[in-house]
């Protein structure tokens, strides 16, 4: 595992030199790549109506049922499906334009962010570099890599949101075809979406854990944009393995770093950001020099070239031999 502390403090040696530099860097990635999140919400409505049994609990009756069909029929109703149906195709065009955006900007922005903490430490603070990801002969293949990537994530996330659904669609049909006491009807709702609920926050764990197991791709393709998909997210967990917990603990680290941004007013996440990013490259610094060690790097690289190379630069926080490398093209420029 690497030393979190260590990457830490490189990270902030590295920020003395260039700190309001990394932060319009991360704040126009912030800016232009976006946080992208989803959730869902699900919400119950009730009615109520004279029909109580002698113990005082309510009963559906016939009655009930006929005059929700009646109402269903309605032109209201009609009216409100309408507007919701509208509402949704809304909704579902946004979702594509930001899929579409995140997949043929967003990530290409995501790249180039830590392009540029990965750089920084060679001496080289450039902002276009920030956009290093839309070159021609880069983009299309990071572009690429990073859609099989989510593609993967979305994957290993669908057994969770099953779960998830087919505990909704239970609850809702035990509504639908219930006509006895309402106790009753609760009982069985709790016993169909509880465990539903607890079956897809377990699932959920398999998400995390491939997430942290492709963390490590953005910097790969960055490197090594020559690689495939495939070889990116397999050397990505090959580097990885071993390293899952700890980087869990380095990102658990920040948390009250980003409550002190957020409580001043969430303006001040932004100033941690360069901090999170520049400490993150060292992490993916000490852990490619491992990979160099016991030679998973180079048994995917196979004597292909790294697009930015290390060759005869002090490079923090380590100096691989130059058996460890393979061949290296285009060093920075002093």
């Amino acid at each position: 595992m690497f030393n979190r502390a260590f990457c830490k403090d490189k990270a902030k040696a590295e920020l003395r030199q260039s700190y309001w530099l990394s932060l319009l860097v991360a704040f126009l990635g912030a800016l232009l790549g976006g946080q992208n999140s989803s959730g869902f919400t699900f919400g119950s409505s009730s009615s109520s109506s004279n029909s109580y049994s002698s113990a005082g609990r309510y009963s559906f009756t016939d009655y009930d049922v006929n005059t929700l069909k009646e109402y269903f029929n309605s032109p209201e109703w009609q009216e409100i499906l309408a507007i919701a149906g509208f509402i949704i195709a809304i909704v579902v065009f946004i979702l594509i334009v930001a899929a579409c955006y995140k997949i043929f900007v967003g990530n290409p922005i995501y790249v180039g962010l830590r392009t540029f903490f990965i750089r920084a430490p060679y001496g080289e603070h450039k902002i276009e570099t920030l956009f290093s990801s839309f070159k021609k002969g880069r983009y299309g293949k990071i572009t690429k890599t990073m859609f099989v990537k989510d593609l993967y994530l979305f994957l290993w996330g669908l057994p969770s949101f099953a779960a998830l659904l087919a505990g909704t669609i239970g609850c809702i049909y035990i509504i639908a075809s219930s006509t006895g006491y309402v106790d009753d009807v609760g009982i069985r709702l709790f016993a169909v979406f509880i465990p539903a609920t607890l079956v897809s926050i377990a699932l959920s764990f398999i998400v995390t854990v491939k997430n942290y197991s492709y963390r490590l791709v953005p910097y790969i393709i960055s490197e090594c944009p020559h690689l495939s998909a495939n070889e990116a997210i397999t050397l990505s967990r090959k580097m990885m393995n071993g390293n899952k917990w700890a980087m869990f603990v380095f990102d658990l680290s920040f948390i009250g770093w980003y409550l002190l941004g957020f409580i001043a007013c969430g303006i001040g996440i932004l100033f941690v950001h360069p901090y999170y990013y520049a400490a993150e490259a060292q992490v993916y610094f000490e852990i490619r020099q491992r990979s160099f060690e016991n030679g998973s790097l180079n048994e995917t690289l196979q004597g292909r070239p790294m697009d930015y190379g290390i060759l005869g630069q002090p490079t923090p926080p380590y100096v691989p031999e130059p058996s460890q490398i393979y061949y290296v093209q285009n060093p920075p420029q002093q």
